[in-house]
């Protein structure tokens, strides 16, 4: 119960997606296999003319953007396997066992689990709509740039009740014990809520753009490459841009009304806050040194068995405490067992404007982080990715038809693989020690 009132915005908003797909499933067109990885398609004319007309003026403009688009779509792809390898070998190396997953809109106990990365309702909701209108008019308009017809436009719905559930069977696995199991823990109620109601419900919302396949299949393969990158390309363009409204526009309108303060909590055992029953609150000083940067210019360079005068606020309580660190593993350096976090706190007098100011903040944070994000998680070569169709194309440059499909699907597997360690870290020590 307490996840459905926490929650209330995202199980309206499910409940009106699934009315909507029941009273449109005739028009539905199904692709894929129900229930193991199928796609929802409600086709519609919407854009369609908006695309053809765009795709007529400033050529130049345009033509930039699809070579552009090949470069990113290509070079997406090289850099982001060594990168996927890279992060595997950095979590192997610092034995790493917990990874942000998956980004879901809802807040509560779910989100304490360190496998779901949760994002506000209606940030994500304003940033979905925003990042597939982007993504999918630039495929259309691309397309129709080299006279690639586009049939339809609309909306899809992903779903998979096989893989999300063996997906959700992982977090389990991998985060709760026996004994949670047996006793029913919230938190794993709240896992298993999620889990069935993405395994049997088609919610994974998207847009897409239907090109004619035939006509495309013709264009030269740089043409299709250009068509198939110019998505993300346009993730990454308009997330710079957010990124810059974010950094010179909304920062400095949340900075009017807010002032940071340095939250603490507790990360382990060893810590010697832990002696004064200081496990979380806010950091006023260390050293005397107070704001933000002064307060981590004193954390740089400290030594094992060194003493900080900590003045902290914990259960409305200011206290003033000599706080002595503990040596890292290889004796190095000196610890001090916490985990830290700048929050923004409304000043006095301007709770509304602080208010305004935040919304304004975090619409243009989640659009920045979420049109990056989805733009790169497109380029992975996988199955269903534009990455993956590049992937193919770029195969086919060198090799057979049929030899370019084994190397596809071989080169897919093992994205997938390596996305799924990185998702859950824990598989690496399992099976490797």
């Amino acid at each position: 119960m307490d996840f459905l009132l926490q929650n209330i915005e995202f199980v309206l908003f499910i409940t009106l997606l699934c009315v909507f797909l029941y009273v449109k499933r005739k028009q539905l067109d199904v692709q894929g296999s129900i229930p193991s990885l199928y796609i929802l398609l409600f086709k519609t004319q919407a854009g369609l003319k908006q695309m053809k007309s765009w795709s007529k003026q400033r050529p130049g403009i345009f033509n930039f953007l699809a070579y552009l688009s090949i470069f990113v779509g290509v070079s997406g792809i090289f850099a982001i396997i060594p990168f996927l390898v890279y992060q595997l070998y950095f979590m192997f190396q610092n034995n790493i066992t917990n990874a942000g997953g998956f980004a879901l809109p809802l807040t509560g106990s779910v989100c304490s689990n360190p496998l779901v990365f949760c994002i506000p309702f209606w940030y994500w909701l304003i940033a979905l709509f925003v990042l597939v209108v982007v993504h999918e008019f630039a495929h259309g308009v691309i397309a129709q740039r080299y006279g690639i017809k586009i049939k339809s436009s609309g909306l899809a719905f992903f779903g998979s009740t096989h893989i999300i559930g063996a997906i959700f069977l992982a977090i389990i696995a991998f985060n709760y014990s026996l004994d949670q199991i047996i006793g029913l823990d919230p938190s794993f109620i709240t896992t298993v809520i999620v889990g069935l109601i993405l395994m049997f419900l088609p919610i994974m919302p998207g847009a897409f753009v239907e090109p004619d396949e035939k006509q495309m299949a013709k264009k030269p393969k740089w043409q299709q490459i250009a068509v198939l990158g110019a998505g993300s390309t346009s993730n990454f363009l308009f997330g710079i841009l957010f990124f810059i409204i974010l950094v010179f526009v909304a920062a400095p309108f949340q900075n009017m009304y807010t002032e940071q303060e340095l939250y603490f909590s507790v990360n382990s055992n060893q810590s010697d806050l832990l002696n004064y029953n200081l496990s979380e609150g806010t950091i006023l000083s260390v050293n005397g040194a107070t704001g933000i940067e002064g307060i981590y210019s004193e954390f740089t360079n400290i030594s094992p068995n060194q003493t900080l005068l900590f003045e902290v606020e914990s259960n409305n309580t200011i206290i003033s405490q000599n706080i002595t660190t503990f040596a890292s593993e290889d004796g190095s350096r000196g610890l001090i067992g916490i985990g830290l976090a700048p929050q923004n706190v409304p000043l006095e007098g301007k709770e509304l404007l602080a208010k305004i100011s935040d919304m304004f903040f975090q619409t243009f944070f989640w659009l920045f982080v979420l049109n990056i994000s989805i733009g790169a998680i497109n380029l992975l070569p996988l199955w269903i990715t534009d990455g993956g169709k590049i992937a193919h194309l770029l195969f086919q440059y060198k090799f057979s038809e049929k030899t370019s499909l084994r190397l596809y699907n071989i080169v897919s597997f093992i994205s997938l693989i390596m996305l799924f360690i990185s998702l859950f870290p824990q598989s690496i020590f399992i099976f490797f020690g």
